[in-house]
């Protein structure tokens, strides 16, 4: 790879614009669809998000856009509002290289913020709650996505004017995500234990598509459990073999004569 980071504020170039949405778009599919139409989608994002942004970062890879993101910066706080990589990039250890790259841009004394109320809130004036309030709002109305958060601030923000230090609260969305990790791993792992597995399969009872699956819970720990079961099996099966051929060994004097002989060791 080739990277390089551009940095613009409130100029975006304009052949840029449609690979960045395509990469969001991309990514959104998997994470929070919103159900509209990708020329939907396309309209809202042009005409009431992207006139919005401030700093953009473009992430090119020898000219070709991997990525982009899109920050401010408020009383000496570091607002990140949106780090997107094309799926190529992702898990290729960009977002570090990003991060050090950042930090050489911000002024020094800038602190992160890792939590915010959003500025298109109804009433600028007074910050959004999640605890009463978790919708994620456009410009004065509620998002199609809704929920969008996965940490919330600490109580504590809404009972003092003073700064906190505390550290955010994992929302369920955030071990939800969790959990859907581990559930990929499972199938890593089995894929590599036995490629042929028909558990490798998701099965219709799960899900047939991003945005058609079953709301039952149950559901998806029962074919969890098969995973889980398919994986012990094929490790047990992996651990016998490798005892088996612990207890064997090719015999053959030099020049070998018979490279098939295999002769069962007496310990």
């Amino acid at each position: 790879m080739k990277i390089i980071f551009e940095h613009h504020f409130k100029d975006i170039p304009q052949e840029q614009i449609p690979q960045m949405f395509d990469i969001l778009a991309g990514n959104m599919r998997i994470i929070a669809p919103t159900g509209d139409s990708y020329e939907e989608d396309r309209r809202i994002w042009l005409s009431e998000a992207v006139p919005a942004f401030e700093h953009i970062i473009l992430i090119l890879d020898d000219g070709l856009l991997a990525g982009y993101s899109q920050y401010r910066l408020q009383d000496n706080t570091l607002r990140m509002d949106e780090i997107q990589f094309a799926k190529p990039y992702q898990g290729t250890g960009l977002f570090k290289r990003f991060y050090q790259y950042i930090t050489t841009i911000i002024p020094q004394e800038t602190q992160p913020v890792t939590w915010h109320s959003s500025r298109l809130y109804p009433d600028p004036t007074h910050p959004q709650n999640p605890y009463e309030d978790s919708m994620a709002w456009q410009p004065r109305k509620p998002m199609n996505t809704g929920e969008g958060k996965y940490l919330y601030p600490p109580l504590e923000c809404f009972e003092t004017k003073d700064p906190v230090i505390s550290g955010p609260v994992d929302s369920i969305r955030f071990e939800m995500l969790r959990e859907g990790l581990e559930d990929y791993e499972y199938f890593v792992l089995l894929k590599r234990l036995s490629p042929n597995d028909p558990n490798l399969k998701v099965p219709a009872s799960v899900a047939t598509s991003p945005t058609v699956y079953s709301t039952d819970p149950a559901d998806m720990e029962n074919h969890r459990l098969k995973l889980a079961r398919a994986i012990e099996k094929a490790l047990s099966a992996k651990s016998a073999k490798a005892k088996t051929d612990a207890e064997w060994r090719v015999v053959c004097d030099s020049p070998c004569s018979r490279p098939d002989l295999r002769v069962r060791l007496i310990e």
